[in-house]
């Protein structure tokens, strides 16, 4: 059996621990480049953030406080933590509810808006 010299061992093991930590990849993933500053405010003011649903001070009395405010990335936050806006909004389709879209609004988000929605939460749902 080869001797091995106990400092070379110490050294590849150590560059070994560091390749293998700096090549694991999160559960985040940060290709796609969505924003909510870039992409989804855009969507949010389209199909969420109007008078009388998410809009902040012209919100629906019925709308939870929590949710009121879908305009700027911390009013939407508390909703996307929770698991709510991927449930409703992605998963049961279910937003924007038919029966409070005003006139000329979107009825449904369009599939590249749901791709695009999609992404950001994936890629852990950055503001800029």
């Amino acid at each position: 059996m080869k001797n091995v010299n106990p400092v070379s061992f110490l050294v590849a093991m150590v560059v070994s621990s560091l390749l293998f930590i700096v090549s694991c990849t999160s559960d985040v993933d940060e290709s796609c480049g969505v924003t909510f500053d870039a992409q989804v405010k855009n969507i949010m003011m389209n199909t969420c953030a109007y008078a009388g649903c998410h809009s902040g001070s012209t919100a629906s009395p019925y709308v939870p406080a929590a949710v009121k405010d879908f305009t700027h990335y911390d009013g939407l936050l508390g909703c996307v933590e929770n698991g709510r806006f991927k449930e409703r909004v992605l998963e049961s389709l279910t937003m924007p509810p038919s029966n409070f879209i005003p006139e000329g609004k979107p009825t449904s988000l369009t599939e590249a808006e749901i791709e695009t929605l999609t992404c950001w939460l994936d890629s852990g749902h950055p503001e800029r």
